[in-house]
């Protein structure tokens, strides 16, 4: 299929068919690449800031619904380990250098009390899922909107899908599980701004950053099923799917 003038069709398919080109050129112009640069205070990052609207009708803090999180990334070799989503401070997907490639570690908030007060933390849990260095996969990162995390994964060697806890799939749930608000507010600490976010890329002050390529994000207000992954993730969007909040392609040349 080729873009160009002329009349759409409707009811067309376009398959992701994901290239590993060293080429800066053609790899910057179909993703977004990292550097690995930052200054005294940030490192790269691409955010969306959660619309006042969206986080009134949906992300407040009596709904406490779920959203899932979608993704391609390329780590670069040799960058250590990193981060490559951040939600509101307390959530998200990490990776650790492996000799193999790198491990997804999965990012969840949990409550502890510091001095009689709720205090939140980031807990990171290792899933055992490897994703090799100078590659695309796919990272689905989702919360059910009351205590369950979940990270799926499919890397590019994969032929039958299927996501096996333990094997391309990870779930940590619990009753002390932090019910993120927007902005995610306890006795303690409260997340920096108003809203909420999902930040790509590089987390502030950071001693070892991402660098490498994220591409094709999407944000749903929906906990995607299993088969829904599979149907979707090599496929482009429309932007008319129900759940659909947020969808950034890459293929601007940016």
């Amino acid at each position: 299929l080729k873009y160009g003038t002329g009349t759409a069709v409707q009811g067309a398919k376009v398959l992701l068919s994901k290239s590993d080109n060293n080429d800066d050129k053609n790899k910057q112009f179909y993703s977004l690449h990292f550097s690995g640069a930052r200054n005294e205070d940030h490192s790269e990052c691409l955010e969306w800031k959660v619309p006042d609207e969206i986080v009134e009708n949906y992300f407040n803090s009596t709904k406490k619904n779920p959203w899932t999180v979608q993704f391609y990334v390329r780590p670069e070799s040799g960058i250590g380990d990193c981060e490559v989503l951040n939600v509101n401070q307390l959530a998200g997907v990490n990776l650790k250098q492996k000799d193999d490639g790198y491990e997804v570690r999965l990012v969840y908030p949990k409550i502890r009390l510091t001095n009689g007060l709720r205090d939140p933390m980031g807990v990171i849990e290792n899933t055992g899922i490897i994703i090799p260095a100078d590659k695309f996969s796919h990272i689905v990162f989702s919360y059910d909107g009351a205590s369950t995390y979940t990270v799926r994964v499919i890397t590019p060697d994969t032929d039958n899908i299927e996501f096996v806890e333990g094997k391309r799939k990870m779930t940590v749930t619990g009753a002390d599980n932090v019910l993120l608000d927007w902005p995610y507010k306890t006795d303690y600490w409260y997340t920096d701004g108003q809203g909420g976010y999902f930040r790509f890329g590089n987390f502030r002050k950071l001693s070892k950053i991402f660098k490498g390529n994220i591409d094709e994000i999407r944000i749903w207000s929906k906990v995607l099923t299993d088969a829904e992954i599979i149907a979707t993730h090599d496929r482009l969007l429309t932007c008319t799917e129900a759940n659909l909040l947020c969808y950034w392609p890459m293929d601007e040349g940016i």
